[in-house]
This record gives structure tokens, C-alpha cells and sequence, in this order.
């Protein structure tokens, strides 16, 4: 017998095989990987009828190359300029949203060292929160699927395990900027630099900074992955950290090529068209992230719709 379940996302009615309650599946509309709960009352249907809940693919570590990840992602953002477009339109509104909101409290606090943290903190968790509908419409863009603007917007569940991620993240940068600036005071006492206390505080920052930068670059590169792993795969916090530790493997070089030159590509963009470019820069960054975490976890994507 099959039992009838409901998507815990796009709500789809979807027939399940008994065999495989209890275990994850993966929702054949949105990608969404749940766990199939166990028989408690659900309708029966005959076993005649197939189900379209699937088995989530398992992924395989896949070495990728800079111009293919590139070339991929320029024929996808191409082919679907136009719902890329909207992603872009929507995200600038929302920040444009947010600046307006903002910054009177940011003028008429000042100086104010508390509004200043809370401005910062707001912004990062509204960060993240475009980042991860970002990439889950990216995702779906790149696997052939219908425009579906619902998916820029996260479930709670979704976002607490990706503000999670981050958070970790988070705590990692500020250890090793911690640790660069105690190395970096060392070696300005060690070469004199620091003859009076202002010159000293400013020549152990410039060295902090400069132990600090190749390992946060790093950190970036091996990490930055775990974001498309909880979009695509709903793995939690240290689970998707691992998976992005483990499939950015052998692709260091390739993900430091992709970051640099397209973002150097974003930034001049934005900064020719006084900022304008900056809805096609956000979609753009997404569309890129989305392909490169694809080919490097040996899934499929496509194009054309």
C-alpha cells in the first residue's frame, strides 16, 4: 500500500510507498529533502499507483575548472536573464527598504557605539536571509525548473540552520583575527615598529590584517558552500559546514579563480553604472555560486527551460 503526504514546502499532495517511511525523500516539485513520516492514519491508495517522491541522489566530490564553472553560469544567467532580473529587483528593493529604515536612526545616533552594533547585526541576519532565498532560486533556475518567486523568501526552519552556519562561521573569523593581531603586535614589537603608542596600534593592525588575510580567504573558499548544502539538502549547521569542507576539496584554486574574477566583475558593474548595476550584480553572484555548487557535487543543470 502508499499512503498520501503533504510537502512541508510547497504543500504538494504526493503519494509514498510504504517502504519508505521514516527515511528522507526528496519532493520531485520543489527539491525539498524531508523526512517521510511513519503510517499514523495517512489515506491508503493501491501500490498501482507510483509514487513521485524520490530518494535524494547521493553526491559525488567532483573536481571542477574556473572556465567551466564561468561559462556555465554566463549561459545560464543568459538564457534566464529575465527571472534573474526579478531576483535582482526584488533583493535592491528590499535593501533599499532597509537603508531608508536605517539610517535616520544611524543619524541621530551618532557616535552611539550600541546603534552602530545593532545596525550591523540587523543587517548581517537580513544578509543571510537573501543569501539563502538567493541561492534555493538560483538553484531552482539552474535545474530547469519554472520561475517560482516563493522560493526567495526561506522557511523559519530553513533560516535558523543557515543563521547557525553563519554564526559558526562567524566565531571562526573572529578567532583568527584574534590570534593575527596578538602574532601581529609580536612582530611589530619584535621589529620596532611601534615607537610611540598610536604608531604601534597601527602597525599591529596592518600585520594582523596581513597574517589574518590568506587564512580568512580560506575560510571562505572551503566554507562559504554550506549555505547551498542547507538550501538544497535542509542539512543542519555543522552538517553542512562539513559537506562544504569536504566538496570544496581539490576545487581551492578553481573557487578562489570564480570569487575574484566575478567578483571583480560585480564590483565594476555596480561601481560603472553608479550602482545601478548593483540588480544584476546580487543575481548574477547567485546564479555562479548556484552553478559551482552543482558541478562540484556532481549534480546536473541545465540552461535552457
Amino acid at each position: 500500500m502508499s499512503f498520501e503526504v503533504s510537502c512541508t514546502r510547497c504543500h504538494s499532495q504526493l503519494q509514498v510507498p510504504e517502504e519508505i517511511q521514516g527515511k528522507k525523500a526528496q519532493c520531485p516539485h520543489c527539491g525539498e529533502i524531508q523526512t517521510v513520516p511513519q503510517d499514523s492514519g495517512f489515506n491508503e491508495t493501491p501500490m498501482g499507483v507510483s509514487s513521485p517522491f524520490s530518494l535524494p541522489s547521493e553526491l559525488t566530490p567532483t573536481r571542477i575548472r574556473f572556465d567551466q564553472v564561468f561559462q556555465n553560469a554566463w549561459n545560464l544567467f543568459s538564457a534566464r536573464f529575465v527571472d534573474f532580473l526579478l531576483l535582482g529587483l526584488i533583493f535592491g528593493g528590499i535593501l533599499l527598504l532597509f537603508f531608508v529604515l536605517v539610517f535616520p536612526m544611524v543619524l541621530m545616533g551618532g557616535d552611539n557605539f550600541l546603534i552602530s552594533i545593532l545596525v550591523q547585526i540587523t543587517g548581517g541576519i537580513l544578509g543571510v536571509y537573501l543569501q539563502l532565498g538567493g541561492i534555493r532560486y538560483a538553484l531552482h533556475l539552474a535545474r530547469r525548473h519554472e520561475s517560482r518567486l516563493s522560493l526567495l523568501f526561506p522557511d523559519l526552519n530553513l533560516y535558523l540552520k543557515c543563521l547557525g552556519a553563519s554564526f559558526l562561521l562567524w566565531l571562526a573569523s573572529w578567532g583568527i583575527m584574534i590570534v593575527s593581531t596578538i602574532a601581529g603586535g609580536v612582530a611589530c614589537g619584535a621589529l620596532g615598529l611601534g615607537v610611540n603608542p598610536l604608531q604601534a596600534i597601527f602597525w599591529t593592525s596592518i600585520l594582523g590584517l596581513l597574517f589574518a588575510s590568506p587564512f580568512l580567504i580560506f575560510l571562505t573558499v572551503r566554507l562559504m558552500w554550506c549555505v547551498a548544502f542547507i538550501a538544497d539538502r535542509n542539512e543542519g549547521p555543522i552538517e553542512a559546514l562539513g559537506s562544504s569542507w569536504q566538496f570544496s576539496s581539490g576545487n581551492v584554486l578553481a573557487i578562489f579563480g570564480l570569487l575574484f574574477v566575478c567578483g571583480l566583475l560585480c564590483l565594476l558593474v555596480t561601481f560603472c553604472t553608479c550602482g545601478l548595476g548593483f540588480i544584476v550584480a546580487i543575481p548574477f553572484a547567485n546564479c555562479y555560486t548556484a552553478v559551482a555548487y552543482l558541478m562540484m557535487t556532481g549534480q546536473p543543470l541545465g540552461t535552457q527551460q
